[in-house]
């Protein structure tokens, strides 16, 4: 237990300090239209399913970051934002509008299904979610697009691109490995998390304010969550119903679901040639050396680069870099990224 315990405190400390306020990096700062789209619901309940075959897609809540100069906008994939367990489309904050005028292309930063401002669903597995991913390009009208996942968001892109490899142009994995999750986080956090979420709506009382709730919500949270900044950003969740306190996200289906949203076979074996950049934290474990070996093994076409002085928050902690990586990546020519499997960036602390 003391191991458990001195893992998961390791990893909380490593979350950086602001999730939600970093600048926009000033070299790629630029007049940028942005427009949320919220799902219209009520009681968090969908307003409309498609079904494909047995499985329900639910729309999803995005925001669309369109950069200024959009004359080659339309020629180019899109490329969508894809958060991690417990966020929103809010955690690209930091580098979703960098990112759409370095790359010149239309940016949607989503909310996945049961999290942010998308439906509730009592059901929640990556076959659902490829299949949420499928009609969101189809709505818009899009035959391809490219990913930017982060942790379970990565995850939810790969499943998409070994279920539809001609949907996908290039994937961008954050911090995360198609057959690997830290037993730590797999078997003890992230279900402590979910658990204690769902929780924590039974303590509040009627009357209770929303600054109130979220004091006795960290109280509650720093029982076992040490580091204030993992409880802001569990925190950020919560806010003010129709009748009373809800968290934006179903926490109670994430915790009826979490073996399944943490398993190591959710890929069925399967594998894509597709052209992905695996963005590694220098000093975590989510993609570790043992690991890379099986990258490669699912995903042939496979660059893994780690970013220094960073945590599982690679986007925060160095936002500039990270729209460097993405910015680079997506305007090489396949030849040029993985000609030997390697990508150089000079001067920049990347590397195998």
């Amino acid at each position: 237990m003391a191991t458990v315990r001195s893992m998961m405190l390791a990893w909380s400390l490593r979350l950086p300090r602001s999730l939600f306020s970093k600048a926009i990096p000033p070299t790629c700062r630029a007049e940028i239209r942005k427009t949320a789209v919220p799902i219209t619901c009520h009681g968090h309940s969908f307003v409309r399913q498609h079904c494909h075959g047995r499985i329900e897609a639910v729309p999803l809540a995005y925001t669309h970051y369109e950069p200024e100069d959009t004359a080659d906008t339309t020629l180019l994939p899109p490329i969508i934002l894809l958060h991690c367990m417990f966020g929103s489309r809010s955690n690209w904050d930091a580098v979703s509008s960098a990112i759409a005028t370095a790359t010149g292309r239309n940016v949607f930063a989503v909310d996945l299904r049961n999290h942010g401002d998308s439906p509730h669903t009592d059901d929640m597995d990556y076959p659902l979610m490829s299949a949420d991913l499928e009609l969101f390009l189809r709505d818009r009208g899009f035959s391809k697009a490219s990913f930017v996942g982060h942790s379970l968001g990565g995850r939810v892109a790969m499943k998409f691109a070994v279920t539809r490899p001609d949907a996908v142009e290039r994937l961008v994995l954050e911090d995360v490995a198609p057959t690997y999750l830290p037993a730590v986080l797999r078997e003890h956090w992230l279900p402590w998390q979910a658990k204690a979420m769902d929780t924590i709506m039974s303590l509040f009382s009627r009357d209770m304010s929303l600054e109130q709730a979220r004091q006795m919500a960290d109280r509650f949270l720093s029982s076992r969550i040490t580091n204030r900044y993992v409880r802001e950003f569990l925190l950020a969740n919560l806010r003010e119903g129709h009748v009373t306190l809800e968290w934006r996200l179903n926490a109670k289906a994430i915790k009826q679901n979490i073996e399944t949203l943490t398993a190591l076979d959710y890929l069925d074996n399967q594998s894509c040639d597709v052209d992905a950049l695996f963005i590694g934290a220098a000093d975590f474990i989510c993609i570790s050396a043992e690991c890379q070996e099986d990258i490669r093994q699912s995903f042939p076409n496979a660059r893994i680069v780690s970013v220094k002085g960073t945590s599982h928050w690679v986007h925060n902690d160095k936002p500039e870099e990270f729209v460097v990586l993405v910015r680079d990546f997506m305007s090489a020519c396949s030849s040029e990224c993985f000609e030997g499997k390697e990508i150089r960036f000079e001067n920049r602390g990347h590397g195998v």
